[in-house]
């Protein structure tokens, strides 16, 4: 009993760890300019403003999502101008790691939202470019978690 004891908490703590070894040697600017932009986008997506959402993305930038895949900032704009008027709402993320390569950030985590008053609930990767002295989403990837029984899944 006491080794299986040791045994759950030891792979408690690597499962704790490994979402901190992305975070190594980042410097703190690194971490700043990550944490800015991910309040640039979740305040555009709550105000709704589909072109400050897209305006965040690079030019050439691609979306995969559940419902298909968008290429391009001006398709992304559109996307989000479809989903904001099917009254997706409420977006909130946690970034679960990072890696910062070059000019570039990687980033996996959770995210959630309500469309209309249904709670909808997945997990992302991203990868962010700098241009300039900002950083553009090039590529991200979402997918949707089931409702738990009992639950009417959201609308698409």
């Amino acid at each position: 009993m006491n080794r299986n004891l040791g045994l759950l908490i030891a792979s408690m703590l690597i499962g704790l760890a490994i979402p901190a070894l992305g975070q190594q040697n980042v410097p703190q600017s690194d971490q700043q300019a990550l944490r800015d932009f991910e309040m640039q986008l979740l305040t555009a997506f709550n105000r709704q403003d589909a072109a400050g959402v897209a305006s965040l993305f690079t030019e050439d930038a691609l979306r995969v999502t559940p419902q298909g895949i968008i290429r391009g900032r001006e398709a992304i704009e559109k996307d989000m101008d479809r989903r904001f008027q099917s009254h997706f709402h409420d977006l909130s993320s946690t970034i679960t790691i990072f890696r910062v390569f070059g000019n570039s950030i990687w980033e996996a985590g959770e995210w959630s939202m309500l469309i209309g008053d249904r709670p909808i609930r997945g997990y992302f990767s991203a990868t962010l470019v700098r241009e300039g002295d900002k950083y553009k989403i090039r590529d991200e990837t979402l997918n949707v978690v089931p409702p738990a029984s009992g639950q009417q899944p959201a609308n698409k």
